[in-house]
């Protein structure tokens, strides 16, 4: 399940703060895990170079960032100032180790996007990325998957990209 455009419009429209939209940015620009975006720290935040490091679930890894995440990141330190956490929310629930929070879910409740979670935005991130033409390899590296078809759910949304690269195969030329 990922965001078409016109949902991720919608959604946005209906987030609560602007510090939430944010984060939402982030995430659906670094496809993060819920956890990894919650526990994320400062110290694993390189804005000079335009990485982060996350611990996940499946080891640490490491993203770069693009030019929406780092305004996000950009956007998110002036929040929280000093505070260790990047989630805002997160500085005020120090010893609170799962995000609890509802803003998402509320905010597509609202734009009435059905049968759409916080871990879809991560969905979205792999699903555009593939889109885009980005190889296999490469969304599975960013994701953090550690088996290869985890990430090939996504491969049917390349078939555009593949119709495309067979069309690239030229016939022999016949010699005369």
């Amino acid at each position: 399940n990922w965001l078409r455009p016109e949902q991720e419009k919608a959604v946005r429209e209906t987030i609560d703060t602007n510090r939430h939209e944010t984060e939402f940015s982030l995430v659906l620009n670094t496809g993060m895990r819920r956890g990894e975006n919650w526990n994320l720290v400062w110290r694993d935040v390189d804005l000079v170079h335009g990485n982060i490091t996350v611990h996940g679930k499946t080891g640490r890894r490491h993203i770069p960032t693009n030019a929406s995440a780092k305004e996000a990141l950009l956007q998110l330190q002036k929040i929280s100032g000093d505070d260790e956490f990047v989630c805002p929310d997160r500085n005020a629930a120090k010893t609170v180790a799962r995000d609890w929070r509802h803003w998402f879910e509320d905010a597509v409740e609202k734009a009435g996007v059905e049968d759409f979670h916080f871990h879809d935005i991560r969905h979205t991130f792999g699903s555009r990325l593939i889109m885009e033409g980005v190889d296999i390899r490469t969304v599975q590296e960013l994701m953090g998957h550690k088996d290869i078809r985890v990430t090939m759910k996504y491969s049917h949304l390349a078939d555009d990209h593949r119709k495309a690269a067979v069309e690239k195969m030229k016939p022999p030329e016949t010699q005369q």
